[in-house]
């Protein structure tokens, strides 16, 4: 049985793309031995045709990510897999590394265009920034002759990243169904109304403007209540965070400070009425498709986004999107378009099924 590896330095062995729409996918084929390092998970992580291997201590310490590096290069040394993937480019040298060593083929997976982000972003000073992303860069380019094949969670990537040449396939992020998965909201009755916001909490992830807008929403709806679920990964604006959801009554949270298993983000869009898109629109991800739209594409919940935006084109198909002026919110608008929208089943056009194809037959090719 052929055997395969992906490994992650910062996300857990449960992340999305890694397990549920990659490690699933293949095993459903019984075709693989598949193994994933990454970070250990509250839930007990367990699968009969997967092995997880879970990484020591990952802070962002250069000690700590040393241990890391040298963990994923032992493990491949024992697993020997026939194909490695990686998920970030600091994995770009032990991973050649091991491909020299193990004869395995390489792939590394794309899910951000890290140089435009770094850019974008305000996390480090404008001159470390710039360095950072010269470098990262850099990297990509210089190790991209010993890439077997660059996976792209994004088809404006295609024309974003040079270096990636002809050896790519775009796999974008669709939504990953559990079997039998249906939505079952409460009636919007009186003032009621449950709104969730899903995923990365951040000063570039629209957290604040979506409680802003929540505070809008609960003038007319006085018992509306704000589910946030999410890892604020960065210290510094978690406290912010904090701060703020201290001053706004009617918003519970979940994660914050640790990874949130999946299966708690599905379970807030089964009961939810109505969730919101918020981000600020940049250079680095204004092509870029949310995660989080597909699902509520996928799943039927009706979901505010900004207006003029490619996600409200890339949303029209489903009649579930509701696009607005976060500056200028129709609030009693916005209710009655949410009440209309609700829908019940799986729109399948948002589904992973037609990634599924396409990665099982790259998979199959660079093993042959």
């Amino acid at each position: 049985m052929k055997k395969l590896l992906i490994a992650s330095v910062l996300k857990p062995v449960s992340e999305v793309r890694i397990y549920e729409r990659f490690a699933l996918s293949m095993a459903k084929t019984n075709k693989y031995e598949i193994n994933i390092i990454g970070n250990p998970t509250k839930k007990k992580a367990e699968h009969p045709h997967i092995h997880f291997h879970f990484l020591p201590e990952t802070s962002r310490r250069i000690s700590n990510r040393l241990r890391a590096y040298l963990y994923i290069i032992r493990k491949s040394l024992q697993v020997v897999p026939q194909v490695l993937i990686i998920t970030s480019p600091d994995l770009l040298i032990p991973g050649i590394w091991i491909r020299r060593r193990t004869g395995c083929r390489l792939v590394y997976d794309i899910q951000e265009n890290y140089w435009r982000n770094l850019l974008d972003q305000d996390v480090y000073a404008p001159l470390a920034k710039w360095l950072l992303a010269l470098l990262i860069r850099s990297m990509e380019w210089l190790t991209s002759v010993w890439v077997d094949q660059f996976f792209l969670a994004e088809k404006c990537y295609e024309k974003e990243l040079p270096f990636i040449g002809k050896k790519s396939i775009t796999l974008e992020n669709k939504t990953a169904m559990p079997s039998g998965f249906l939505r079952q909201p409460k009636a919007q009755k009186n003032d009621q109304l449950d709104v969730i916001f899903t995923g990365t909490l951040s000063n570039y992830s629209g957290v604040m403007e979506a409680l802003d807008l929540f505070q809008e929403i609960k003038q007319v709806k006085p018992k509306a209540q704000l589910h946030i679920i999410g890892f604020a990964p960065q210290e510094s604006f978690r406290k912010h965070l904090l701060a703020r959801l201290e001053m706004t009554s009617g918003i519970k949270v979940n994660g914050m400070d640790s990874f949130v298993d999946h299966d708690m983000i599905l379970s807030a869009i089964q009961k939810a009425n109505l969730a919101i898109i918020s981000y600020p629109v940049t250079k680095g991800n204004r092509n870029r498709i949310p995660t989080k739209l597909y699902e509520y594409c996928a799943l039927q919940l009706p979901f505010i986004v900004k207006k003029d935006t490619y996600w409200e084109q890339v949303a029209s198909p489903s009649g579930l999107a509701i696009p607005i002026d976060f500056q200028y919110p129709n609030v009693e608008l916005i209710l009655k378009k949410s009440d209309q929208k609700t829908k019940k089943g799986i729109n399948k056009a948002y589904t992973w099924l037609s990634e599924e194809g396409k990665l099982l037959k790259y998979i199959d090719t660079l093993l042959t």
